[in-house]
């Protein structure tokens, strides 16, 4: 049986509902490699348009046929990422907890079920990550005509001084004990993403830099704010390809290999 021959009998929503039913009678639903891709893009389409539903529905139907190969091409793709659902809503975490609750149903094994709880807990910084770069966003449309040059002139100096920055961000917890020169000019090259994204990259716009601005607390505090973003987002990775765990540990996030305890 494929799955066109499956969608006859779903419903229009909800389908977690009729897979279980399908468990319970130990249906089993097979499906090639092209189907499973177009299940796959249904997933991202859906997301996309954020019809959640429907997403969750697609979700389903791969995770039932598929549970490893679907959750390592999502996974691949970003989808539980807080740092990739920063202009709207977690859908990460909408998704996760998805999954989670119906793991058995899915068949989720013990360590993915860890790395998908890993993730979840990274979705509670989604608030103040989302509102970083609302900022950085913000500044960079009322300084458009100069911001470029003046991070490029303000990240050179950093390195020109061979000065690491201390910084205590999100609340007053620390992630990662340094920011280093390195690490802000990772924070320059998101901003210059944005800018690019948002705003567009012109000859006009890349010309002459600011002086007071190079200078300015608010630029250094934006530097901060897309570093930290991006040393969230690494932080993923690792936890996505080196089996490191984001646990909860006196009301604070811990992020660690695994082989740790």
């Amino acid at each position: 049986m494929n799955y066109d021959e499956i969608f006859v009998v779903l419903p229009k929503h909800n389908w977690t509902t009729k897979i279980k039913e399908w468990n319970k009678d130990k249906i089993h639903i097979l499906a090639n490699k092209t189907e499973k891709y177009e299940i796959l893009e249904e997933i991202q389409s859906n997301l996309n348009k954020n019809k959640i539903g429907y997403t969750l529905d697609w979700l389903s139907l791969g995770f039932f046929i598929d549970e490893k190969w679907f959750l390592d091409k999502t996974k691949n793709k970003g989808l539980y990422r807080v740092s990739n659902c920063l202009d709207g809503k977690c859908t990460a975490e909408i998704l996760i907890k998805h999954i989670l609750t119906n793991c058995d149903l899915f068949c989720i094994t013990k360590d993915n079920q860890k790395y998908l709880n890993s993730a979840l807990n990274l979705c509670q910084l989604h608030p103040k990550l989302k509102e970083l770069k609302y900022g950085i966003v913000q500044f960079i449309s009322k300084n458009k005509d100069t911001v470029v040059k003046s991070l490029v002139a303000y990240i050179d100096n950093k390195f020109y001084e061979g000065q690491r920055e201390q910084v205590t961000i999100l609340n007053g917890d620390k992630y990662g004990d340094r920011f280093s020169n390195e690490d802000l000019a990772e924070g320059v090259s998101y901003i210059i993403f944005l800018f690019s994204k948002f705003i567009g990259l012109s000859d006009q716009r890349i010309v002459f830099p600011d002086p007071v601005l190079i200078e300015s607390d608010m630029l250094e505090r934006m530097v901060f704010d897309a570093a930290t973003i991006r040393f969230i987002a690494e932080q993923e990775i690792f936890i996505e390809s080196m089996h490191y765990q984001c646990l909860i540990e006196d009301e604070r996030l811990v992020i660690r290999p695994s082989s740790i305890e």
